[in-house]
């Protein structure tokens, strides 16, 4: 890259790196502000990934894939001030509740760039509110889908639209901040690409591009030769909430410097929430691989374009709609990456897999008219790697322990490591009884004691290990999070 080409491609970066930090300030929603489950991204003019930027790895290669499909939905339909949107597991997504909103923008009547928000939503619908729909069969009791639709046309909001997602929502005012923070960082970022172009034109705006692509192209196939000597085979299998053993499989190649994954062997598709999307798949897979360089490079099409993955129909990795996929994150994603590291037999690398329990709690369904739920994740499996979170854990903050009692009502008793090195978190309900979804299960082997646990004390001791659970919290219960240590 010239030195023009890097302060040009500098600058689109720090476009991008801005979008995402805006917006952790004006959302509303804990899921953006503090877990940072959210990613941004710049399409160049012929819509490749000029950079992106993510707070979680599944997003990875769901950005381009939602984009590219959008794009394609409207693509003799587009025009200055338009905003399109999609939310859809089954359109290039990962799981529900997660809105991609594309932001053409406009230099001298041309679409020189698209500003591209992507982020988790509190509450779209299904049949419990938040995310985790542990006993659902189907999509439709996990989420609302929205096809590709226009929220604004030729800069004019569609209100129907607009009421049409919130009204859907048990949290409408939080959904409508979180989307009105994220329409408001991409009209941000089309006035910095707008003069952006006007200082490096459209010709070098096109070169930057065309050379980071390049760039991180060499970069990524540069690690992958090394890091995968041949053809190499990783397995792992999970207990299943519903007492099912899924078999994960991943064949490892490098050809001409590119990654081929073969998927093919993963069990058959679940009749619970726990298939991934191929997205969600795809991205367990490439960040294990990239994970000590990820840091490193750009990411753009140059790194996506360095893998090739090959699946089966109807299976786990790739199941066919209406499969329900809202736990597929909570265990085949952590099993395909700790297959990776199986298959590369490179124990001392830095592992990215380690999952913990986590919970949706919320009013009792159908007491009250607006119910937002809160995402409690008040720990974090400790890395086999060293001390902190594991990669796939993302970018998120540590729960507060003073704005969880302000805020909630909740109150963090104990956070601390136990003999195993597994941390335990104990978080008592100060405040009136509530409602939620657990998901306790993760990515360990079937007969060893792996799998984080929930313990609810309160008149009743409920205990959710190697399950997916609903259950009651009352006033003074405590709630215990349990978080192996990941990758043992």
């Amino acid at each position: 890259m010239s030195i023009t080409e890097q302060i040009a491609y500098a600058k689109l970066d720090a476009i991008c790196r801005e979008m995402g930090q805006t917006l952790t300030r004006l959302s509303r929603s804990r899921l953006i502000s503090q877990d940072r489950n959210f990613a941004t991204a710049l399409f160049d003019a012929d819509y490749n990934l000029a950079v992106q930027h993510q707070g979680h790895p599944t997003h990875f290669f769901a950005v381009r894939d939602t984009v590219d499909k959008v794009m394609d939905y409207f693509s003799f339909d587009i025009a200055e001030g338009d905003i399109l949107i999609a939310a859809d597991p089954y359109f290039g997504g990962t799981f529900g509740n997660v809105l991609t909103l594309c932001a053409p923008a406009f230099f001298d009547n041309e679409n020189t760039f698209t500003s591209v928000v992507r982020l988790t939503l509190n509450d779209l619908g299904g049949e419990l509110p938040g995310r985790f729909q542990p006993e659902a069969d189907d999509l439709w009791q996990e989420t609302l889908r929205v096809t590709p639709l226009k929220l604004y046309r030729g800069g004019v909001l569609q209100k129907d639209i607009f009421k049409f997602l919130t009204l859907n929502s048990r949290a409408p005012r939080h959904l409508a901040a979180d989307v009105e923070a994220a329409i408001s960082v991409c009209r941000a970022a089309e006035r910095d690409l707008s003069a952006f172009i006007s200082r490096y034109g459209s010709d070098g705006a096109r070169s930057a591009c065309e050379a980071s692509y390049k760039r991180s192209q060499k970069v990524v196939g540069d690690h992958l030769s090394e890091r995968i000597p041949g053809v190499c085979e990783g397995a792992h299998r999970i207990a299943a909430p519903n007492g099912e053993i899924v078999s994960l499989s991943v064949e490892l190649n490098c050809i001409d410097r590119r990654a081929i994954v073969d998927l093919s062997n993963c069990s058959k598709e679940s009749l619970i929430g726990i298939n991934t999307t191929r997205q969600t798949a795809m991205s367990g897979v490439a960040v294990s691989l990239l994970a000590s360089i990820l840091d490193e490079v750009a990411i753009n099409d140059g790194v996506l374009d360095s893998f090739s993955f090959v699946f089966a129909e109807k299976s786990i990795v790739n199941p066919d709609f209406p499969a329900p996929v809202s736990l597929g994150d909570f265990g085949v994603l952590h099993g395909l990456a700790a297959c990776v590291v199986h298959a590369c037999d490179q124990e001392d690398e830095l592992r990215v897999d380690g999952i913990g329990p986590a919970a949706y709690l919320f009013e009792p369904v159908g007491s009250v008219e607006e119910n937002p739920p809160l995402y409690l994740d008040p720990g974090f499996a400790v890395s086999r790697s060293g001390w902190g979170p594991c990669g796939l854990a993302g970018m998120r903050n540590l729960a507060s322990a003073e704005e969880l009692e302000v805020d909630s009502a909740l109150r963090v008793e104990m956070r601390e490591l136990g003999t195993k090195e597994e941390m335990i978190v104990r978080v008592t309900n100060i405040g009136r009884p509530l409602e939620g979804a657990f998901v306790a299960f993760g990515a360990g082997e079937p007969d060893e004691a792996t799998n984080p646990a929930i313990k609810i004390q309160g008149e009743h001791q409920v205990l959710i290990s190697g399950a997916a659970s609903a259950a009651n919290v009352p006033t003074n219960a405590e709630i215990e999070f349990v978080y192996p240590r990941a990758g043992s």
